[in-house]
């Protein structure tokens, strides 16, 4: 292990920008770097090509993917956190499988902090829980950032 780094699945929604706000204060904390994974959902090319070609949807999700990923310098230097080495990275396929596979293949992943979106019901037995099956499947440990917790003093809330 050269240099232990975060890794941080982020899809810009709401909750995984708090987790990623989190990292960036923590991997400034520590003087480490992170790297911010974004996963184009093979099950969305899936959805989207059965409207039309598979390739221009993929190309499109992909364009998406690197639209959230240039969020990232924006949170960094909002929280002053300029200085932390951040590498982005989109990956594709089904979202939790990428994360493991992504902290498998670096072995200078030593924490993976996401959020968690809190799907209950029939949405959570479709769509199943990324962070719940990151949690058990990952080779390192796995912090996951709620919806709403009791750390307004982290997000400004």
């Amino acid at each position: 292990m050269a240099e232990p780094k975060i890794l941080v699945p982020f899809d810009g929604s709401e909750v995984s920008e708090r987790a990623l706000r989190w990292a960036l204060l923590d991997a400034a904390g520590h003087g480490i770097p992170i790297k911010v994974l974004y996963v184009v959902d093979e099950r969305a090319v899936e959805a989207a090509a059965a409207r039309g070609s598979a390739e221009a949807a993929r190309e499109e999700l992909r364009k998406k993917g690197e639209r959230i990923l240039d969020k990232v310098d924006e949170i960094a230097e909002e929280l002053g956190c300029e200085d932390v080495k951040v590498e982005k990275k989109i990956r594709e396929g089904v979202p939790w499988e990428e994360i493991v596979k992504e902290a498998e293949e670096d072995e200078d992943v030593n924490l993976i902090i996401m959020g968690s979106h809190g799907r209950t019901g029939i949405t959570r037995v479709l769509l199943g829980s990324t962070a719940e099956n990151v949690a058990r499947h990952a080779p390192v440990s796995v912090l996951v950032v709620k919806k709403e917790d009791r750390t307004p003093w982290l997000f400004g809330d």
